[in-house]
């Protein structure tokens, strides 16, 4: 018989660790082996993180070899399998003789753009498709700004993830196109028609098909332990594919974990409720967190306060007395209107550390990361950037960052990394043997050789070179800005390299991560800023729709527990009004 146990907690209140000792018991009981252990999420970025907290030393410790015997790849291997939902569901139906594929599609993934525009194409020339990242479409705002043709997609995949979808009432009564698709709801429905029989014809399927197929043909994956992490972000296709599982009785253990509080995919279909109404046999609820100050989880309990989704008031396990939760509202649009918070938020900050700014739209961010750019911060995202954006706002990834850590070295005459200093010879555009070296990739290999090189800097301790080769291959520069002018980067990244030289924090780009609110969902950082502005659309929105005040607080409840420490709320910058939460 299933044994179903839940597992309830805000953030940072230790949902993993208490997973992690329930595999524990059972497999130093000798109940199971690890291989009977199937592990799964919502998306990729959990599944990496409970692969991380796999390696806890106690449950490596109680079972021999655990840190070797987590699977990535295929099912019944040695070890714990970690996966997706829509990874389970691709392998458990792929072969099958009855649901017959030739190739899976993403809608936002770039390499698959010419299925969806010969769709387009063939079937509906009315609308044009164009290839959007998923950073652009991945939150409620802005989706109004997509073509048509991906608006119509997007509402059919919202029904597909709701689990309807099959006939023209289906279509019409669920997909609310009113909100969602800027064409008439006739076109809509015969498009989505089109779109399943030209996917059939064509041996197209997507992750909701996979999903389907499994449901459809009865298809459990074996194993007799299952694990559901951030279970809240189910929709309800995925949920019902669950019911299936659990109900087969072939595991003997369910384990689900989630917090309803940061239920966030609302517009992936995606509902809290799943959580706290599911079948279970022993419920635990942990409402205590090891990971925020006490000011902090009181905003937290604050935002959310009165919406039931926990029993227990949230409280903190630390007793800490030097924590700050401080709202600023920053009147101005500019850069330097923001420079007094940025300044706060990375003072005394150690070099082990780092800090994050949240906003609430990709707008938001990119007006953000282009303001730390002017003042001389480096920044990453938290997510690694869109192609498109690379050259754009994006400017901190290799080689500047090795660029910087370079020239700040040489300006006070410290050693320098080998590797760097190859990566920014390799960009400059001077006559010399080194620098050609540095093109090949054989700087480093060259400079170490016993001979014949003899004329160039020596490496110290057989591990750095002297600041003199700067020096030399740049004919003795004067100041950063000489050797700036001899790279090979363009204008705006070659800009940036020359605040960032001027800003008297020595601060690495991955010490400043700049992203959504959305992206930085089970992560955290010791500080946060937190930009809690509306723009006049959003307020509206906010104001007249009904779900969404909830649906908000959600979302800034998830941003104000990725805050360890310090929580800096900015409210006015860019002439927004403030968040109607923070009043």
């Amino acid at each position: 018989m299933t044994t179903v146990t839940r597992i309830i907690g805000m953030a940072g209140a230790g949902k993993s660790w208490e997973c992690n000792q329930r595999l524990l018991k059972l497999l130093k009981a000798g109940v199971i082996e690890p291989s009977d252990i199937l592990i799964t999420s919502f998306n990729k970025a959990n599944t990496y993180d409970i692969i991380t907290r796999l390696e806890d030393p106690d449950l490596i410790e109680g079972v021999q070899r655990l840190d070797a015997l987590v699977d990535e790849g295929e099912f019944d291997d040695d070890g714990i399998t970690v996966r997706t939902f829509n990874s389970i569901c691709y392998n458990l139906v792929y072969g099958d003789e009855k649901f017959q594929f030739d190739r899976l599609v993403v809608m936002d993934r770039e390499s698959d753009e010419e299925v969806f525009q010969q769709f387009f194409e063939e079937c509906a020339p009315q609308f044009e498709f164009k290839y959007v990242p998923p950073s652009r479409v991945d939150e409620t705002a802005g989706r109004e700004s997509l073509p048509a043709a991906n608006q119509i997609l997007r509402a059919y995949n919202y029904l597909r993830a709701l689990g309807y979808g099959n006939t023209p009432e289906e279509y019409r009564a669920y997909s609310r196109m009113d909100a969602q698709v800027a064409a008439p709801e006739s076109s809509v429905i015969e498009v989505m028609q089109q779109w399943d029989e030209w996917k059939q014809a064509n041996g197209i399927v997507q992750h909701d098909d996979c999903v389907r197929g499994a449901i459809k043909l009865g298809k459990v994956p074996s194993g007799s332990v299952l694990v559901i992490d951030e279970f809240q972000d189910l929709s309800p296709l995925q949920y019902r594919l669950y019911k299936l599982w659990r109900d087969s009785q072939e595991f003997d253990h369910v384990i689900i974990a989630g917090d309803e509080a940061q239920a966030i995919y609302g517009f992936r279909g995606s509902t809290g409720r799943y959580l706290r109404e599911t079948y279970c046999d022993k419920s635990i609820e942990l409402s205590e967190s090891w990971r925020c100050a006490p000011e902090i989880v009181e905003k937290a309990q604050e935002i959310i306060a009165g919406y039931g989704y926990f029993d227990e008031t949230l409280s903190s396990h630390r007793e800490d007395v030097d924590e700050v939760v401080d709202s600023l509202p920053v009147a101005g649009r500019t850069a330097e209107d923001l420079h007094p918070v940025v300044e706060k938020l990375v003072a005394d900050l150690p070099r082990n550390r780092s800090v994050m700014i949240l906003g609430r739209t990709n707008l938001d961010v990119q007006r953000v990361a282009k303001a730390l750019n002017d003042l001389g911060y480096p920044n990453q995202p938290i997510v690694p950037a869109d192609s498109e954006l690379k050259s754009g706002l994006w400017y901190w990834e290799t080689p500047a960052p090795e660029i910087l850590h370079t020239l700040r070295r040489w300006l006070v005459g410290e050693q320098l990394y080998p590797r760097y200093v190859e990566k920014l010879l390799s960009t400059t555009d001077i006559d010399h043997p080194w620098v050609e070296h540095a093109i090949s990739g054989s700087l480093v290999k060259y400079s170490k050789a016993d001979e014949g090189y003899h004329e160039y800097p020596e490496l110290h301790d057989g591990a750095l070179y002297s600041p003199d080769i700067i020096d030399e291959v740049f004919d003795s520069p004067e100041s950063t800005e000489s050797v700036l002018n001899n790279i090979q980067l363009d204008d705006t990244r070659r800009e940036a390299l020359r605040q960032a030289l001027d800003n008297t924090h020595d601060i690495r780009p991955d010490q400043i991560r700049v992203g959504t609110i959305h992206s930085a969902k089970g992560q955290e950082s010791a500080r946060i800023l937190l930009l809690a502005g509306y723009s006049y659309r959003q307020a509206q929105r906010y104001r007249n729709k009904p779900g969404v005040e909830k649906e908000e607080r959600r979302l800034y409840h998830v941003a104000v527990t990725r805050a360890a420490n310090q929580l800096y709320i900015v409210t006015k910058w860019n002439g927004y009004e403030p968040c109607p939460i923070f009043l």
